[in-house]
């Protein structure tokens, strides 16, 4: 899994096939069980926190996630602001966005 920091405000995740299966993420399916999706995401940015200092804690966030050829995925996540308890889980032909 390879982390880059892009601002403080947003930072993106390349994952292997391995990565996905380490996480237990499948992109046709993410989303679909919210609790197990947040907690794949909670494991990688406490990854990015120690690696990069990207820190999501009290951050409503927006995540973006675009499959690659291999089975891995690129991973977009933006801090948004504030908190709140909503998530929403929509597809697009490009990815899949929900909000934590």
């Amino acid at each position: 899994m390879e982390i880059i920091k892009i601002s403080q405000s947003e930072l993106k995740v390349t994952m292997t096939s391995e990565d996905m299966q380490r996480y237990d993420l499948d992109c046709d399916t993410l989303g679909d069980d919210p609790e197990e999706s947040r907690k794949a995401l909670k494991c990688i940015l406490r990854e990015a926190k120690a690696e990069k200092g990207f820190s999501a804690a009290g951050e409503r966030l927006l995540v973006r996630v675009f499959p690659s050829r291999d089975g891995g995925c690129e991973m977009f996540v933006t801090k948004l602001g504030a908190v709140f308890s909503v998530v929403a889980n929509t597809g697009s032909a490009l990815g899949i966005s929900f909000f934590c």
